[in-house]
């Protein structure tokens, strides 16, 4: 049976579109619970929310493991309702009252698909929809979208990944941080309450098993039979192995040709997958705008995010022309004093500026003619420990100034600068790299040092190396950014073997990282001067100016 909006769910409501900006409520709602059969006997659990007293604008699907209750229902389905929208919000299966069992998103095109077929057969159904959400819920977006439905017409995806191959062994080892706790998160959220979501978001559940050996014994031992995503993906560190297949939605970004808006964070652990979402779709000419706001995974939801969301869908669902987006690209450059960038598109045209390792472990603007080396070792026993960045938790810009004090880092830092300097891109990292033994990773971080001498983070990535180099030269692509550095501030490059528990850390032996058990330390080397070329190649925008200031 249907209810009806109370007074204090209004008063949240109100008060939440306040707080986000959106334009005044329209109507009133109902909610309803519903259930959605599937081909295979699973029940789904939803709740369709109808606006009240008008036609609905259109029809938004969204398919969510996280419930239906306060916070899920709020961003996703009650904030629209009131402005005119009808939203079926879902619950995948194996969550909340969906029957079957969870299997990390195996099942969720063919999932999709069904609830989208059972829509079509109610008689609320407005005849077209569009597909919102966030994380999990943008995925479930690039899963239906694989085979697009014909009365799908427009979508918003946030902090979106449509590959968990490549969420999980991209960078060549495996993203044991995130995973984990995203794993941790979808088992054990039922039976915790709110609270316990938030303890469990901190993760010390699970921190004894990052540093456990054999890794995968120990976490089999600790979830059970509850989690056999997570099994599957730490035994399976070859994305292109069959396994990953339906976990792989790239086919759609092939195949999709309706207004997709994308938004991000620039410490999102998805944001290298938006951003290629981004710029396959422009490739192809499809209708793609892209807004990335500061923050992390954690704050998908902003503002920010929500206005764009609303206005996009006042544009392509309900059919208003008079809403209009400016730019395709908005994004925030950070900074000291940060702004909002208008762009017609993402990367915008750069002046590259190379900056070179010096042996005083300096970053200079020549290659210094005397060749030389700076080296440290990598404990796996004691790994460099990760400090902010890109997680799915927590994680973010942190003063990072204790990892540049490590023994097992090398640090490279600028004379202060002169003129602010701003960079929109990717940074690279260009080593002459060589390890005492074959197996070895690298982490490198772009930071900005203050006045105070106090480091921040701005931009980084890890990568495995391949046992077999053909050469020493390391080319590192570094994560998008958007940033200006300040007058007096000073650009420092930080060089590790790790990042750990955020990655798994390298062994230094040839044994898998999910069974092995044997710790090997690896000596780095990386070479500098005369005719070893190690730098940093900075996109910087043709506004800024590039100089030192002068002693």
């Amino acid at each position: 049976m249907a209810q009806t909006r109370g007074i204090v769910s209004a008063l949240i409501d109100r008060s939440l579109g306040w707080l986000y900006g959106l334009p005044p409520e329209r109507c009133g709602y109902s909610a309803e619970a519903v259930t959605i059969p599937l081909k295979d006997g699973t029940i789904l659990a939803a709740d369709i929310y109808k606006p009240i007293g008008i036609d609905p604008l259109g029809t938004i699907l969204v398919q969510c493991p996280y419930g239906r209750g306060l916070f899920p229902s709020l961003g996703n389905a009650r904030i629209f309702t009131p402005r005119g929208y009808q939203v079926l919000l879902v619950s995948c299966r194996g969550t909340f009252g969906s029957t079957g069992d969870f299997n990390g998103g195996v099942s969720q095109p063919q999932d999709g698909q069904e609830v989208v077929a059972w829509m079509r057969l109610q008689p609320w159904y407005t005849g077209k929809f569009a597909t919102i959400g966030a994380s999990y819920l943008s995925y479930a977006q690039w899963a239906l979208l694989r085979d697009p439905p014909q009365d799908q017409i427009a979508a918003v995806m946030s902090v979106s990944a449509h590959d968990f191959g490549i969420s999980s062994w991209g960078s060549g080892s495996f993203s044991l941080l995130s995973r984990l706790a995203w794993t941790n998160l979808i088992v054990h959220q039922e039976s915790v309450g709110l609270l316990g979501r938030i303890r469990i978001m901190k993760n010390t559940d699970v921190a004894p098993l990052m540093d456990s050996l054999p890794l995968q014994e120990r976490i089999d031992a600790y979830f059970g039979t509850k989690a056999p995503w997570l099994s599957h993906a730490l035994s399976h560190p070859d994305i292109t192995d069959p396994s990953w297949s339906q976990l792989r939605q790239t086919e759609a970004l092939e195949k999709v040709n309706i207004p997709i808006l994308l938004t991000s964070t620039w410490q999102d652990v998805f944001l290298d997958q938006t951003m290629q979402q981004y710029q396959r779709l422009r490739e192809r000419g499809c209708n793609v705008a892209l807004t990335i706001a500061p923050g992390t995974h954690m704050d998908s939801q902003s503002a920010k995010a929500l206005g764009e969301s609303f206005l996009w869908l006042e544009k392509y669902l309900a059919g208003k022309e008079e809403v209009e987006r400016k730019h395709p690209v908005q994004i925030y450059v950070g900074g000291p004093v940060p702004r909002w960038l208008e762009l017609p598109s993402w990367p915008p045209a750069t002046i590259s500026s190379e900056f070179y390792l010096d042996s005083s472990n300096t970053l200079v603007g020549a290659q210094p003619s005397e060749e030389s080396s700076s080296s440290f070792t990598f404990d796996p026993a004691a790994p460099t420990p990760t400090l902010g960045g890109p997680l799915m938790s927590a994680g973010g810009v942190v003063e990072d100034s204790a990892l540049g004090t490590r023994d097992d880092t090398l640090v490279f830092t600028t004379e202060p600068l002169k003129e602010p300097l701003e960079i929109l891109g990717r940074p690279v990292v260009k080593l002459e790299h060589s390890t005492d033994l074959p197996y070895a990773d690298i982490f490198v971080r772009l930071s900005q040092v203050d006045a105070n001498g106090k480091s921040y983070n701005v931009t980084e990535r890890f990568i495995r190396l391949p046992e077999k180099r053909d050469s020493r030269t390391v080319e590192v692509q570094m994560r998008h950014a958007a940033y200006q550095f300040p007058a007096g501030t000073r650009l420092r490059l930080l060089i590790a073997g790790g990042s750990h528990p955020q990655f798994v850390r390298n062994l230094g032996s040839a044994e898998p990282v999910a069974t092995g058990t044997t710790l090997y330390s690896v000596k780095h080397t990386v070479h500098h001067g005369g005719q070893s070329v190690s730098s940093l190649v900075l996109p910087v925008s043709s506004l800024s100016a590039v100089g030192m200031q002068e002693e």
